[in-house]
């Protein structure tokens, strides 16, 4: 990552509705969120992401016996991801977990990177802090 390049901390499609998935990041210990399409896998927007920030990064094999990016790495950490809808300003997550890991939607995450959006954040249509 170049150092007098800024990233931004979240990157979502420009649609007033949108189905994305999305991994939930901290590289260097600062939140990040990135989303792709519905049909996109995981282990696919993690390894876009961490070749945006110009992180190196080991792989494993996921369920299926496929390459992909490990959720941990010397400059990064993947606590989250999973599935939402983007309406109107609204990102509501559903419970869904990532196929490509096993995880589902990390809550704290979601609460760190809440000041650098004007997102509404909600778990099955319900407010963030009321979840």
């Amino acid at each position: 990552m170049a150092d007098n390049i800024e990233i931004p901390r979240i990157v979502i499609p420009k649609k007033k509705i949108a189905p994305v998935k999305f991994v939930q990041l901290y590289v260097n210990k600062e939140p990040y969120l990135r989303t792709g399409d519905i049909f996109d896998s995981h282990a696919s927007i993690l390894e876009t992401a961490l070749m945006e920030f110009g992180i190196e990064f080991e792989t494993g094999k996921n369920n299926i016996n496929e390459d992909i990016p490990l959720l941990r790495g010397v400059k990064y950490l993947t606590p989250g991801m999973g599935s939402a809808i983007i309406i109107d300003g609204e990102f509501d997550v559903n419970a869904l977990k990532s196929s490509d890991y096993n995880i589902g939607v990390n809550r704290k995450h979601l609460i760190k990177i809440q000041p650098y959006t004007e997102l509404i954040f909600k778990i099955r249509g319900r407010l963030l802090k009321n979840v």
